[in-house]
């Protein structure tokens, strides 16, 4: 009976540990991707849309097949304008909400919609502005020069070295046509999860069928850790003989498993930060875009260090109060039992004879 008592002190001791560590790590995993406001926050505050869109627009640049000159200021900062850090914010903001929602079962699918129908319309506009004031302020042409231009079929805008005798509203009608019916530029401007789907024709949700039930069940975790850990820390009191130690075992459990998470935390901490400052993470050319992703994980990462070291400081704090209090109402030891009355000394005990009654 002794060892089967044992036996289940030392499980149950196990148990208890094992589910105050998988509690810290649900909790602060849940701080993390529990709700949607902290990758929101840690987007939003990292810079990451205006170096997105200044990505985009160098890299476009470099291409050759291009029918815009990306690499001219002005229409980079069209392209700035009309295609902003507050319309890349609210579409994430969207996409963001999409995903959420599929993953808290409130929708079968990834569902949201981006529509940038106005911001393809602006640029469109303040690109044709530009086309229209570059030929006015070019030179006039010479009648050489205007004869050879009027033999071809089409004339590029920006590649013009002087002004045609031509209405110069013309070409500005003429760019604005040309990229509303373009297929290369945002042939439709409505962006929505179908419209992502990968070459196979599989939607965006697809090759991730189990995400929704791995989440919700994470969000059960701290619960059920927490029900795990006070159970077997109710079965260890209950099989110690005197509750007393049970209680001051399961103290001592608390404060030991703040101590280990405490330091998983600091260890977890340096490891995590210094890979991602070395660069470890990210990998990329664009070192302005790779330092907002870098700031983005490194800002994710707090929430996490953060509610683990919240968990380790409570867990310390318990335990510590606990044993405190152990100690002080602990029994002092070699105290006098002052519940029995004194004995009385008996003669016979210091070696005395009575005296006889000779009378």
């Amino acid at each position: 009976m002794k060892a089967a008592r044992k036996l289940g002190r030392i499980l149950s001791a196990i148990v208890l540990k094992l589910s105050l560590v998988g509690f810290a790590v649900a909790f602060a995993l849940l701080a993390v991707i529990g709700t949607p406001e902290p990758l929101k926050t840690s987007l939003g505050q990292s810079g990451v849309y205006s170096a997105a869109v200044d990505s985009v627009i160098e890299a476009s640049a470099e291409e050759t097949d291009q029918s815009l000159p990306l690499d001219e200021p002005a229409i980079q900062q069209a392209a700035r304008d009309a295609f902003n850090p507050w319309l890349l914010e609210q579409s994430a903001h969207r996409m963001i909400d999409g995903l959420y929602a599929w993953l808290e079962g409130d929708t079968d699918e990834i569902e949201f919609t981006i529509d940038l129908s106005d911001a393809k319309a602006l640029f469109i506009e303040r690109v044709a502005d530009y086309a229209e004031q570059r030929v006015n302020n070019l030179r006039p042409c010479t009648q050489a020069e205007a004869f050879q231009l009027a033999q071809q079929d089409s004339i590029d805008p920006f590649e013009l070295d002087c002004r045609p005798p031509v209405v110069i509203s013309q070409y500005r009608d003429d760019i604005i046509r040309e990229l509303e019916q373009s297929e290369d530029f945002l042939d439709d401007p409505v962006i929505t999860a179908e419209s992502l789907a990968d070459q196979e024709g599989a939607t965006t949700n697809e090759p991730w069928q189990e995400a929704p039930a791995a989440f919700q069940r994470l969000q059960w975790m701290p619960l059920a850790t927490g029900l795990f850990a006070f159970a077997a820390a109710v079965f260890l009191i209950a099989l110690h003989a005197n509750r007393r130690s049970g209680l001051r075992q399961v103290s001592m459990i608390i404060f030991s498993t703040g101590v280990l998470v405490l330091i998983s935390a600091l260890v977890l901490d340096y490891l995590i930060r210094h890979n991602i400052a070395q660069g470890m993470l990210f990998d990329m050319q664009d070192t302005v875009l790779q330092g907002a992703l870098v700031s983005t994980s490194v800002a994710l990462y707090g929430y996490f260090s953060r509610a683990f070291i919240l968990i380790s400081a409570i867990y310390l704090m318990s335990g510590a109060i606990s044993l405190g209090i152990f100690w002080l109402l602990r029994k002092p030891k070699n105290t006098p039992d002052t519940s029995q009355p004194p004995r009385q000394p008996n003669s016979a005990s210091h070696g005395k004879k009575p005296t006889k009654n000779t009378r």
